[in-house]
């Protein structure tokens, strides 16, 4: 079997696919925000154990597994594969930090008649984009902002999520660097077997749900390790999903988890890892950022729940959730054109420079 492709950007419909997911996770957090009760494909399905933004989130962690891993093996240095995930997430997050420090939070200052002192602002407001520039989400919100809003407790939630990819890039660079990525097939069968007896053992023992495995630290660094292993075992030309022993097996154990209750988030992403895959290599959309313009998808992510506080500070709450929800997606892919057009797309062009092959050309 052979990689789904040498480049995993090229001849599939990925691009759409983490549109959809991002458009699912505005679609949750606007209703949730709103404080309304979204209508919940899942739930209309009768799944009730994971809501689609939950989904949402666990699919991108696994492509980020299909499309990372074979970044390191194409870069095949740890430098240059660092910086390419830095150029990726850093410059639309600072952008998205200041955007929302220096223009959306003053507007909900304003709107609520609670202007601060404008030096203790300037501090609070550095403090905030510095802290999430080295650990995303470490500081939730400027002080004062969004008393008045149903949910207070964060300016940017999306941000959570940051950590871990991060994290997860770093296990993979570190894979890399050992020489073990060529050897997907054996170690993630070691390591997701004994996941399994795990993941089993502790279904039957509610008591000890607070392991690593079960923790979104656990199931985000597996997903991104699923998505490695589909990338690597299952080629993009399979006919059916059932392209790979180790696809078949994926599903196998997806099913099990699925007729567990304490496994349901567990089996349900591990199962749609591999769906994903497929699913991305047969749409017919395969030229869908180019035919758009561009990756809209990370700038919507990362600036959609800052806007959607926003709007909710300046009086929009007592809007039709569904009106809200359509303003607030509509802004929120504004930002993410002018995001992808002014920081990201040039930013990644910088791709083939980096720090560290500056210094070895002097």
């Amino acid at each position: 079997m052979t990689p789904a492709s040498s480049n995993p950007n090229k001849g599939n419909a990925f691009g759409l696919v983490r549109l959809v997911l991002a458009g699912a996770v505005v679609y949750a957090h606007g209703f949730y925000l709103i404080g309304a009760r979204p209508i919940d494909p899942l739930s209309l399905a009768g799944i009730d154990q994971v809501g689609i933004a939950t989904l949402a989130v666990a699919a991108f962690f696994a492509l980020s597994g299909m499309l990372v891993t074979p970044s390191f093996e194409r870069t095949n240095s740890i430098f240059r594969f660092a910086w390419h995930r830095i150029v990726r997430i850093y410059p639309a997050l600072l952008a998205a930090l200041i955007l929302t420090a220096l223009a959306l939070v003053p507007m909900t200052f304003l709107s609520n008649g609670s202007v601060p002192d404008f030096g203790t602002y300037i501090r609070h407001s550095l403090a905030y984009i510095w802290q999430n520039l080295l650990v995303p989400n470490s500081a939730p919100r400027i002080p004062g902002q969004l008393n008045a809003n149903p949910v207070s407790d964060f300016t940017n939630a999306s941000m959570w999520t940051l950590r871990y990819e991060l994290t997860g890039y770093a296990l993979v660079g570190i894979f890399g660097l050992l020489g073990l990525l060529g050897r997907w097939k054996a170690i993630l069968w070691i390591g997701f077997g004994i996941g399994c007896l795990i993941a089993t053992y502790d279904s039957l023992q509610p008591e000890n749900m607070d392991r690593w495995f079960f923790r979104s630290e656990g199931k985000f660094m597996i997903l991104i390790a699923v998505g490695g292993m589909v990338w690597a075992t299952l080629p993009s030309s399979a006919k059916t999903i059932l392209g790979s022993p180790s696809v078949v097996g994926l599903l196998a154990f997806g099913c099990f988890g699925l007729l567990h209750t304490e496994l349901w988030s567990v089996g349900l992403a591990v199962t749609a890892a591999p769906i994903l895959h497929f699913v991305g290599h047969r749409l017919p959309f395969t030229k869908w950022e180019k035919t758009v313009g561009g990756d809209y998808s990370y700038g919507i992510y990362i600036l959609h729940y800052p806007v959607q506080q926003c709007l909710l500070s300046i009086g929009l709450s007592t809007l039709n959730p569904w009106l809200f929800l359509g303003i607030s997606a509509a802004v929120a892919l504004g930002l993410a054109v002018l995001s992808w057009r002014w920081i990201e797309k040039p930013s990644l062009a910088l791709k083939h420079w980096s720090p560290f092959s500056a210094a070895t050309s002097n």
